[in-house]
């Protein structure tokens, strides 16, 4: 399986999916549970996400238990689809 990896607070995330779309890329990865990852993600995690699905790429995302409390949001179903 061929992928590509990002995280929110790379700021070349975009052009890194861009990227690897345009070279055909179909699956990308992330972690939403960093506890290095300081500040409020949850915006950047909602636009790159809608990137990575505007080009038709499948998200794998590592989660833990804690995700959703690091994140200070109470469902994913809020600001994903």
């Amino acid at each position: 399986m061929i992928g590509i990896s990002f995280y929110l607070q790379d700021p070349d995330a975009e052009t890194q999916i861009i990227h690897a779309a345009n070279l055909g890329v179909k699956r990308a990865f992330t972690s939403l549970h960093i506890p290095e990852e300081k500040g409020d993600h949850v915006q950047r995690m909602v636009e790159l996400f809608k990137l990575v699905e505007s080009y038709e790429m499948e998200i794998h995302a590592d989660v833990s238990l804690k995700t959703l409390d690091h994140l200070r949001i109470s469902k994913f179903e809020d600001y994903l689809h």
